[in-house]
């Protein structure tokens, strides 16, 4: 017999309650730059270790992880960026979702170290910067984009060239980000991976890596926090949980930008102090 219906969502919260009993309360946070692979790597992780399930807290929060105040609230006023962190954990914990638990999120350091989770383990997935601005582009050419958030202005470009070199938008500028000082978006990538790169006791891991070798990914992620890895087959996007996809890919910036392109990125990348061979995926 087939349960279905409201019985079935009992069952399922049942399970889920049993299987969150039993896990220690021990948060930590995956962060990344956009179109970095933050999804697969939550999604990978979430199926192979024992982690809470269930879906999180916080707007736009999936099953398996919470969601760290996503755009600050209206971005339009700085001063507000943190009001959707506020009483972020003590929810966590009023609703007992804390235990082994994702915190997902896109801040660069310096305002993840101003929020209410600055004392949480990272995990930081960064990915060649020409794949990411490439993602980052077709990302924002979508319509769904702009349905899902109705107050931004357009970001559409006719080119990525183009898109490289425009002036940064108060958008880009102040989402995700503390202070914001940066030309355009090459420059917004190369802050953002330069901040958390110098962050300490922040884990490193690439999305080439987590492509080509998950497992190798997974045990590193293991070991830094102390957990049991399961040894399941790898997964990807789909079924689970992620924000207008487009390909799992490595080096599809061949196919979209001219060689004047790299040599743009490269310069404004290695202008904020980045040696450009330790980020690129050869």
């Amino acid at each position: 017999m087939r349960i279905t219906g409201q019985p079935r969502r009992m069952l399922v919260h049942m399970h889920d309650w049993i299987h969150n009993a039993g896990l220690e309360k021990r948060l930590f946070v995956v962060a990344s730059h956009e179109r970095s692979g933050t999804h697969l790597l939550i999604n990978t992780l979430c199926a192979k270790l024992p982690l809470r399930v269930g879906y999180g807290c916080g707007t736009l929060a999936g099953r398996g992880y919470h969601n760290l105040g996503e755009w600050f609230g209206p971005y339009e006023d700085k001063t507000r960026r943190f009001d959707a962190q506020r009483g972020f954990r003590e929810s966590l914990n009023r609703k007992g979702a804390a235990r082994n638990s994702i915190v997902k999120t896109h801040m660069d350091h310096p305002c993840f170290q101003a929020s209410d989770c600055a004392d949480l383990p990272v995990i930081y997935i960064h990915r060649d910067p020409r794949d990411v601005l490439v993602s980052f582009y077709h990302y924002l050419q979508q319509d769904a984009f702009y349905d899902f958030n109705p107050t931004v202005p357009d970001h559409r470009f006719a080119s990525v060239s183009d898109f490289l070199r425009a002036a940064i938008s108060e958008f880009l500028a102040y989402g995700y980000s503390l202070e914001g000082d940066f030309q355009n978006v090459c420059g917004r990538w190369a802050s953002h991976v330069k901040g958390w790169a110098s962050a300490g006791q922040t884990l490193l891991v690439t999305y080439e890596e987590l492509c080509l070798h998950p497992e190798a990914v997974v045990e590193k992620v293991a070991a830094h926090l102390n957990l049991h890895s399961r040894r399941i087959p790898s997964i990807g996007f789909s079924p689970k949980q992620t924000i207008l996809p487009r390909q799992k890919t490595i080096g599809n910036w061949r196919e979209w930008m001219t060689g004047e392109d790299v040599s743009f990125v490269r310069t404004e990348i290695e202008k904020i102090g980045l040696i450009w061979e330790d980020w690129i995926h050869p």
